[in-house]
């Protein structure tokens, strides 16, 4: 005798049936692909950041881990900065050496801690040089660092979406 599912009582899930190709002894088998948005332990293509847990940092992993690019990479990519340091030329041109040096010293110290705090760019006009960052903990280390230096007040201003620290 053979079940259909119109034989089956009211309410209870209809039978799950396999086509007549298919053989019985053979398990269903379903093909995934792993998708690296949802995938545990990710690596970027770019940087090599490792996510992990949701978390981004540096560290290894295996070869064959999928494939995403960081958050930070993504921003520089699409020059899309999370924030910016305008630091007054005047502070500069007297010690301008020293204060790319600290701003080198403060973009290694953070990144060596989060990979997705970077500087994109630095840029300098008659008035400013502005640095660009993907992160804003990187961007206020910045401005602290050389505002101690010379002695100098950050004001904090928000514009598009962008946090801005004006040195000087």
């Amino acid at each position: 005798m053979q079940v259909t599912n119109s034989d089956r009582s009211p309410g209870r899930p209809p039978l799950r049936t396999r086509r007549a190709d298919q053989d019985r002894l053979s398990p269903i088998v379903e093909s995934r692909t792993v998708n690296p948005a949802n995938a545990r332990t990710v690596v970027c293509p770019n940087c090599a950041a490792v996510r992990k847990g949701g978390k981004w940092s540096w560290g290894s992993v295996s070869v064959d881990a999928p494939r995403l690019q960081c958050p930070a990479c993504k921003r520089i990519a699409e020059s899309k900065p999370a924030a910016v340091v305008h630091i007054q030329n005047a502070l500069i041109d007297r010690k301008r050496e020293e204060l790319f040096a600290l701003i080198r010293n403060v973009e290694s110290n953070t990144t060596q801690r989060d990979p997705l705090e970077r500087i994109i760019a630095v840029s300098t006009d008659v008035i400013s040089t502005s640095v660009f960052t993907t992160g804003e903990v990187i961007a206020d280390r910045i401005a602290k660092a050389i505002s101690d230096v010379s002695r100098a007040t950050v004001t904090t201003r928000i514009s598009d979406g962008i946090k801005g620290f004006v040195v000087g």
